[in-house]
């Protein structure tokens, strides 16, 4: 072979290795293969290549930030209603210490209505006896004290014992004579014992004494309370057998109304 066909084939050859490189180092820019393989190189390599991430980091960031102005517009707006529930137990709690004072009054009002009504059932059993110009009979004074009864039980015997007072009524009994002979005499009641109780049942004027002894049967025992210049005192003695009627006499005793404050 001749130096110039040699020369020629190296030449060939040369440019046939340039255009191999050119092929494989310079590839054109409108082949899509090549094209997506090189623009895969960077993404996976350069932090720029993350904006579409960035917009999620954004809402991710947005929505935490929502929550926490949500939840503390919630918190907010959910302790509006409860702080005022420690606030609704105080009125309600303050409310109900003067409703005690009205139900006080209350029941003064209601114990002065019923003591006003057993004064108009009082009156009217009197009347009768006035109309006739004549006292109380038996069965009259027993249905008089009746009512007196039936109001110290509605109302109570401190109640019953104040109401006397404040009306200017009797509302104790002191003893101005007893018989020598008699069951108090013999028991041990003096002049000037003021009767308290009678047969475990309270006793105001004398009306009330006498009433409450007939509810004891003759030839029974009976015990009366006494005070004795500031000593209470407890005596038992027979029942009577007589002036059980309208006398003023109970069981060997007579006895004086006087008023003092309960």
């Amino acid at each position: 072979m001749t130096k110039g066909a040699q020369r020629i084939g190296l030449l060939l050859a040369g440019a046939m290795l340039l255009a191999l490189a050119g092929a494989v180092f310079w590839p054109p820019p409108e082949s899509g293969e090549q094209g997506s393989r090189v623009d895969a190189l960077p993404l996976d390599g350069e932090p720029d290549a993350l904006p579409p991430a960035a917009p999620v980091a954004e809402a991710s960031t947005n929505n935490s930030a929502s929550p926490s102005i949500s939840s503390s517009s919630s918190s907010s707006s959910s302790s509006s209603p409860i702080a005022p529930s420690p606030i609704a137990p105080s009125p309600i709690s303050s409310s109900a210490t003067p409703s005690s004072s009205p139900s006080a009054d209350d029941r003064g009002d209601r114990v002065q209505e019923l003591y006003g009504g057993a004064q108009e059932e009082r009156e009217t059993i009197r009347e009768g006896a006035l109309r006739e110009r004549r006292k109380l009979n038996v069965e009259e004074r027993g249905d008089y004290w009746a009512v007196e009864a039936r109001l110290v039980d509605e109302i109570g015997v401190e109640a019953y014992d104040e109401l006397l007072y404040q009306d200017g009524r009797s509302n104790r009994s002191r003893v101005h004579w007893v018989a020598s002979g008699s069951h108090a005499g013999q028991a041990g009641i003096q002049k000037g014992d003021i009767i308290l109780s009678y047969g475990g049942e309270p006793v105001f004027a004398p009306r009330s004494v006498r009433e409450t002894n007939r509810l004891f049967p003759p030839g029974g025992q009976v015990v009366v309370e006494v005070d004795r210049d500031g000593e209470i005192l407890e005596f038992t003695l027979a029942t009577d057998l007589r002036n059980r009627g309208r006398s003023g006499i109970v069981n060997g005793m007579t006895l004086l109304p006087f008023s003092v404050r309960p």
